[in-house]
C-alpha cells in the first residue's frame, strides 16, 4: 500500500495491479479514519473545553468503531464468496441508500431518545432541574436558558440505544445488499 504516494497509487490504478484486496485496506484505511474523525469522542478531545464525556458516548463510539470495521470485512467476504467481482464499487455505490435511510432513522431515533436523557439528567441534576422550574413558573424564559445549558447535558441510554440501533441496522443492510449484488441472494 501507498500511503503518501498517491501519484505510483494511480499509475497502478490505471494498469490494473491493485488487487481488490489492496484495495480493501485502502477502504479501510479512509473509513476508519473517517469514522474515528466523526466520532463524539475525538471531536470533544479536539474542539472542546467541556466537562468529560458520558461513559455512553465512548461505548456508543467503541461500537461504531468496531462494527463499521465488522460490516467492511464480512461484507468483503461475502463478495469473495460469491462473484467475487467490484468489492469497492458495489460498497461506494450501496453506500449512497443504505447511510440516507440509516440517517433518518438516527434522527427519529435521537427525537425519541433526546427526552429520555434530558430526563435522567435532570434526575441526576436536581439543582439544574430546580432551576429550570423556577425560571419557568417566574415566566422568565431568558434565565430559564440561562440555568440549563443544552451543551452541558450529558448524553446517556437513550444516545446509546439509538446508536446501537442504527448501526445494527446499517450493518443488517450492507449485508443484506451484498448478497444481492454478489448473486447469493435474489432480490424480490
Amino acid at each position: 500500500m501507498y500511503f503518501f504516494n498517491d501519484k505510483k497509487l494511480a499509475r497502478d490504478l490505471h494498469k490494473e495491479i491493485v488487487s481488490e484486496k489492496e484495495q480493501l485496506g485502502y477502504l479501510l484505511v479512509i473509513t476508519l479514519l473517517g469514522a474515528i474523525f466523526l466520532t463524539t469522542t475525538f471531536g470533544h478531545f479536539v474542539f472542546s473545553e467541556s466537562p468529560p464525556l458520558s461513559a455512553y458516548v465512548y461505548l456508543g463510539d467503541i461500537f461504531y468503531l468496531v462494527l463499521t470495521l465488522a460490516c467492511i470485512l464480512y461484507s468483503f467476504k461475502i463478495n469473495n464468496t460469491g462473484d467475487n467481482k467490484d468489492y469497492i464499487i458495489r460498497y461506494t455505490c450501496l453506500s449512497a441508500p443504505i447511510l440516507i435511510k440509516a440517517t433518518i432513522i438516527g434522527v427519529i431515533l435521537g427525537a425519541i431518545t433526546a427526552p429520555i436523557d434530558m430526563a435522567l439528567y435532570m434526575l441526576s441534576n436536581p439543582e439544574i432541574a430546580e432551576a429550570l422550574q423556577n425560571s419557568i413558573q417566574n415566566s422568565d424564559t431568558s434565565n430559564a436558558t440561562e440555568s440549563f445549558d443544552f451543551a452541558q447535558m450529558e448524553m446517556g441510554p437513550g444516545y446509546l440505544s439509538a446508536m446501537v440501533i442504527m448501526m445494527l441496522y446499517t450493518y443488517w443492510r450492507y449485508i443484506s445488499a451484498f448478497k444481492i449484488a454478489c448473486g447469493q441472494k435474489e432480490y424480490k
